[in-house]
C-alpha cells in the first residue's frame, strides 16, 4: 500500500497491505504502522475513499480497479 501526497509530491506511506473483497468493492488496509490506513475502491462508481483511524480524510477518482468482487 503506497500513499502519495499530490500536494507535497511525496510518497509518505509504503507498506504491505491486507486486501479484503466484499460485495461492494475492495478494501485495502495497512498491516504495519501506528495509524490504520484504509482505502476503499467500489465495484461501481468513480469515487474511492481514504481513511485514517476510521475517519475519511480524502476522496479521489478511481483510475484502476480489480475485477468486481461480486463475480
Amino acid at each position: 500500500m503506497r500513499i502519495y501526497s499530490r500536494a507535497d509530491r511525496i510518497t509518505f506511506f509504503n507498506t504491505e497491505a491486507n486486501r479484503a473483497p466484499n460485495p461492494e468493492g475492495h478494501t485495502y488496509s495497512n498491516i504495519r504502522g501506528e495509524r490504520q490506513w484504509e482505502l476503499f475502491i467500489p465495484n461501481q462508481g468513480s469515487t474511492c475513499t481514504l481513511s485514517r483511524n476510521g475517519t475519511i480524510i480524502d476522496r479521489g477518482t478511481v483510475t484502476r480497479r480489480e475485477p468486481s468482487s461480486g463475480d
